[in-house]
């Protein structure tokens, strides 16, 4: 097992953290008016709030003026007055009582120039996750617990690991994989603990993210995607300004590709290996042959099923991008080479590349481990 976590991370270093051939210049789109530039020039905090009593509303000719009472952030169970706008198209805040918002003002000796800027979303969104934890609770028992803090992981692991590295100017493909591996090996341990269920899901996962690794580096130097054809690519460069080098932000690409294929990979890995553990505990008997004729079976149904999950997923995802290109787009010729069409086919078809391969190597791998140690099945 070492020297496979050996060679999936030589294989990973091939990617050299470098700055060179920067891109000097900024985007051609205004970005100075983007409202995330805004947000991260602004001196501006922001809090949550409710809404105590509606003084004036808004209108197109004039700001509201509402009292709002401050439920998070330093200055909580204060009332201020904040100003809302009626914004071009009409805005989705209700203005009464008992309403949910979020507020931003300057901190100076106390709030400023209050704002409401949006509803207060926190409420619904930790409904759903209550839900959500609950269901894997009720389904998975005590196991549930240990996936929820692998997930916790995995979050942490992408946003402490990964987005600062890659902030810092580090390859972004090598601090992917490295990401990737935490994640693989904190969701088996999680999900099988040390036994042959776990280690098969281990090797036939960071075989599935190594073979994706590898076609992506191909087809993205054969197709020269750059990366700049994305908004927050350019955003990014923008507030960047313009530090980072094309190569850069094409390996970003590839570390979205990795990174979204990894949890797809890791999902047909386990699913093959429980299924063979448990049919070899029920069969002891089984030989090798057959527990690996029994794995492609499964493995096939698995992939079949697994493809079309991927492939809607990220056509889910860019329905929108789609529809907006669709205005503009007169043949298929042009749709085939536009950059965003060839990068979501590109994480689609790599992500199912990968899973294919994780498959494969999960069925071989449970087959020989299972067969050759049976006293060591969970």
């Amino acid at each position: 097992m070492k020297k496979i976590f050996l060679s999936f991370l030589i294989t990973a270093s091939w990617f050299t953290p470098a700055f060179a051939t920067v891109w000097a210049e900024l985007p051609d789109v205004e970005f100075h008016t983007h409202p995330l530039v805004e947000i991260s020039r602004s001196e501006r905090q922001f809090a949550r709030g409710k809404i105590e009593e509606v003084l004036r509303p808004a209108t197109h000719s004039e700001s509201g003026i509402i009292r709002v009472l401050v439920v998070s952030g330093p200055y909580t169970k204060k009332s201020v007055y904040a100003r809302n706008f009626l914004r071009p198209p009409p805005s989705l805040i209700r203005e009464r009582r008992g309403e949910s918002v979020l507020i931003s003002y300057y901190d100076k000796e106390g709030p400023e120039d209050v704002l409401i800027e949006d509803t207060d979303r926190t409420g619904s969104l930790l409904i759903l996750a209550l839900i959500f934890i609950g269901l894997v609770l009720v389904i998975c028992g005590k196991k549930g617990i240990k996936s929820l803090l692998a997930l916790a992981l995995s979050v942490l692991t992408v946003r402490f690991v990964f987005i600062p590295a890659v902030a810092a100017g580090y390859c972004p493909v090598s601090w992917a994989v490295f990401s990737s591996l935490i994640m693989v090996v904190a969701t088996m341990a999680a999900v099988g603990g040390a036994g042959i269920k776990s280690r098969a899901a281990v090797f036939g996962s960071l075989g599935g993210i190594a073979a994706a690794l590898g076609l992506c580096a191909f087809f993205f130097r054969l197709s020269g995607l750059t990366g700049f054809f994305m908004e927050e690519i350019q955003l990014f460069s923008y507030i960047s300004g313009g530090k980072h080098s094309i190569e850069f932000f094409s390996k970003f690409l590839m570390a979205i590709v990795i990174l979204g294929a990894s949890g797809v990979i890791m999902d047909a890995a386990i699913s093959v290996s429980s299924s063979l553990c448990e049919l070899k505990s029920k069969h002891p008997l089984l030989s090798r042959r057959r527990l690996y004729e029994s794995g492609r079976a499964v493995g096939g149904d698995v992939s079949s099923t697994m493809v079309n999950t991927l492939i809607m997923a990220y056509l889910g995802g860019m329905l929108g991008v789609i529809l907006v290109k669709n205005l503009r787009v007169t043949s298929l010729t042009q749709l085939f080479n536009l950059p965003f069409f060839h990068f979501e086919v590109y994480r689609a078809l790599l992500g199912a590349a990968g899973f294919s391969v994780a498959i494969w190597l999960t069925v071989w791998s449970a087959a020989r481990l299972a067969s050759r140690k049976e006293k060591q099945l969970p």
